[in-house]
């Protein structure tokens, strides 16, 4: 038996605790990337990157998973905290 492929990713920051990263083929409105995040003085944060349903949308959903790494992921996490933190001031 093959084993599966993954479709998801788990990093740990110093400042911005996990963040996990989710390939969501099945999603009802289509593929997407969903990220996860939980920094400090925030509960859990979730962004998503939905692409159409279709074969091209399910390869570019695939394509963008594979290429965040643990440096895109934090600089993700940095950018979703910062929108908030903007939020709460304004």
């Amino acid at each position: 038996m093959t084993r599966p492929e993954d479709f998801c990713k788990l990093f740990h920051h110093p400042t911005h605790g996990q963040i996990l990263i989710l390939l969501d083929e099945g999603a009802d409105d289509g593929p997407l990337v969903r990220i996860h995040c939980r920094p400090a003085g925030f509960s859990v944060c979730c962004l998503d990157y939905p692409h159409p349903e279709s074969d091209e949308g399910l390869k570019k959903a695939r394509e963008l998973f594979h290429g965040i790494g643990e440096e895109e992921a934090s600089a993700i996490a940095a950018g979703m905290v910062a929108h908030m933190t903007e939020a709460d001031t304004a």
